[in-house]
């Protein structure tokens, strides 16, 4: 892979929140030509894809898809992008979120040895909750399952993977800061949480829970071959 990491990013309707979470992203970077900024966004979402054709400096990659059910389909926007990435580790990312550690992708590098892992982030979170938001994991767990997730609770469905392999969460220095969807009040943060009763009760689903069963073993694969 040509990059070190693909900050991969889903957006709507939300151009002022886009531009200043991505200037943090471009603005801390200690090398901004080992990053790849991959923005997904929705076919008749015009006011952000002409902010995307204006802004190249910040954004190297742009998928463009139907916006189906929107934050229900999360997880297959996640994957489209894990698709375009070229990073050797892939970082979810919100619009709703700002980079607050200097030469971020230096932590990154420190754990660029080709092993599966998982690395940590600090968090400011409005709630004061979810430290496991924001994964960033190497792309050997999407070249093993072939998605990203099979959740539009993505993080969630990342951790638990992970979970049963401690040792492949690694520590880093980076800190976010992330603004909570429900204390947002705009059309998308509204239009994002009327799916949640949805979204929620499908996490139990025996769809979901056989796919993250399988994906946890192919990522246990994963750990016998490394030897971790």
């Amino acid at each position: 892979m040509s990059k070190l990491v693909s900050v991969m990013v889903p957006s709507r309707n939300r151009v002022p929140l886009l531009q200043r979470s991505l200037e943090t992203i471009a603005k801390l970077a200690q090398d901004t030509t080992r990053v790849q900024v991959i923005v997904r966004t929705d076919d008749d979402d015009t006011g952000t894809h002409d902010w995307l054709r204006a802004h190249p400096d910040l954004v190297n990659t742009v998928c463009v898809g139907p916006r189906g059910r929107g934050y229900a389909d999360l997880h297959n926007m996640y994957t489209d992008m894990c698709q375009n990435a070229q990073g050797r580790f892939l970082f979810l990312w919100n619009d709703d979120a700002e980079m607050m550690t200097t030469h971020w992708d230096e932590e990154i590098a420190k754990h660029d040895n080709g092993k599966p892992c998982y690395l940590l982030s600090g968090l400011q979170d409005t709630r004061g909750r979810d430290s496991y938001l924001f994964p960033i994991v190497h792309r050997s767990w999407f070249e093993a399952t072939g998605r990203f997730s099979a959740s539009p609770h993505n993080d969630t469905y990342i951790f638990h993977a992970f979970k049963p392999y401690p040792q492949l969460f690694l520590a880093t220095g980076i800190t976010i800061k992330h603004h909570a969807l429900q204390l947002l009040h705009d059309q998308t943060s509204r239009e994002a949480q009327q799916w949640w009763p949805v979204t929620k009760k499908g996490w139990d689903s025996p769809e979901v829970q056989n796919a993250l069963a399988m994906d946890t073993a192919k990522l246990g694969q994963l750990v016998k071959q490394h030897g971790l």
